[in-house]
């Protein structure tokens, strides 16, 4: 496999910053940046989810899952380059690092060596636990959601043998049992580990919703669990890739898109234009349209329309 940094953000709504000189990447799932050498181009593989580069000339690139593209080039660290910067003028003194070597890496790789195997050897006392202390542990890496299912919005993930302080029990359609922490997140209970004596966490039914959700009218699915009466739900749709700039910029001024629910019709808003990074001369763009709604209780037929574009969704909002 080749050496490279593994990015990596909570969830696709959330994203992972890295700036590559003037380049900045925008993470929303999982990327490995990786380069053929030292002053080569960075190469982005967008693993899961999709990456948005910001170029130094201010272009946007789209990459989705499964697309590779190339990063601006990078200029290595020179010393003497920075040596004249005015660095006095801080408000905190630093010092600029010298540029490492082959050497150094060779040196420092054989001390780290020499360290973990020092403290292989040497046995780490383990204490006396009272076997009576209830203590409940992650079973491995547990993954956190905003609400009693994995429909909910992925908040963030615990590593394997981390505490955790269950306040609250619920079940989910399928019958599953997760536990709410004091964190306000949930995880499931069976992710957990308990030892020694540990009381019931007590049950409940009524289950507050996150007060955002995301609608996307092409799966008719929601990120952050169902749709709840009084949730602020953003609902979008992004019709096919314009085939260049130009189309993408116009797009608004061509036709502004609407979304409709029920008989009442809102005129969309639309995203700036992102450049679909499937390939380094691929010249295509996309625009999301979306509208914000305060969702009510009912049966709603909501509808997008830009141009010969339409998709549709029929869903229930749920009273409470």
């Amino acid at each position: 496999l080749p050496s490279g940094i593994l990015l990596q953000s909570a969830n696709n709504e959330q994203s992972a910053l890295m700036q590559i000189g003037g380049t900045r990447l925008e993470v929303h799932g999982t990327a490995f940046v990786t380069a053929q050498n030292a002053n080569s181009y960075p190469i982005v593989h967008v693993l899961a989810g999709y990456t948005v580069i910001y170029t130094e000339a201010f272009d946007l690139i789209f990459v989705p899952a499964g697309g590779v593209n190339r990063a601006a080039s990078v200029v290595p660290f020179d010393t003497a380059s920075v040596a004249l910067l005015p660095v006095q003028l801080l408000p905190v003194s630093i010092r600029l690092p010298a540029a490492i070597t082959e050497a150094d890496i060779a040196h420092l790789t054989e001390a780290y060596l020499t360290t973990l195997a020092t403290a292989q050897a040497t046995p780490t006392p383990q204490p006396t636990a009272d076997p009576t202390i209830c203590r409940r542990v992650t079973r491995g890496t547990t993954t956190l959601y905003a609400g009693p299912g994995d429909f909910y919005e992925a908040i963030n993930s615990l590593n394997a043998g981390v505490s955790v302080t269950p306040i609250i029990a619920a079940s989910d359609p399928d019958g599953r049992t997760w536990w709410q922490l004091t964190t306000s997140n949930w995880l499931l209970a069976s992710q957990i580990r308990e030892t020694g004596l540990c009381p019931d966490v007590p049950r409940t039914q009524n289950i507050t919703p996150p007060r955002n959700n995301t609608l996307s009218l092409e799966t008719c699915e929601t990120t952050n669990g169902p749709l709840r009466a009084g949730q602020q739900v953003t609902i979008q749709f992004t019709p096919p890739a314009f085939d260049n700039w130009g189309e993408a910029r116009d797009a608004v001024s061509i036709d502004p898109g609407r979304i409709s629910i029920g008989a009442r019709t809102y005129r969309a808003q639309a995203t700036s234009p992102i450049r679909l990074g499937t390939a380094d001369d691929d010249e295509r763009y996309l625009r999301t349209f979306y509208i914000v709604w305060n969702a009510v209780p009912g049966t709603h037929r909501i509808v997008g329309d830009r141009l010969s574009y339409e998709p549709i969704c029929t869903l229930v909002v749920p009273v409470g």
